[in-house]
């Protein structure tokens, strides 16, 4: 799998809450699981993602979410 294609290894976050997907409790390949994290958790992966991703543009609106690319399995 590529690097790119490694769902697992991305977050969602924002100052206020935080998801971080997890592997799958009923099979080897998916990662259809998450834990929901909290205010001080998402805060520090928000800082964690602007440290990892320094080129990443933000996605703040509705229009963004539409142009990111879709991956199909």
């Amino acid at each position: 799998m590529e690097q790119a294609e490694a769902l697992e290894r991305f977050f969602v976050a924002s100052e206020s809450a935080a998801v971080v997907p997890l592997p799958s409790f009923h099979g080897a390949d998916g990662f259809d699981c998450g834990v929901l994290l909290g205010r001080e958790a998402a805060v520090g992966l928000v800082h964690h993602g602007r440290e990892a991703c320094a080129s990443a543009q933000p996605v703040e609106t509705i229009e963004a979410v539409r142009a990111l690319p879709v991956w199909h399995n």
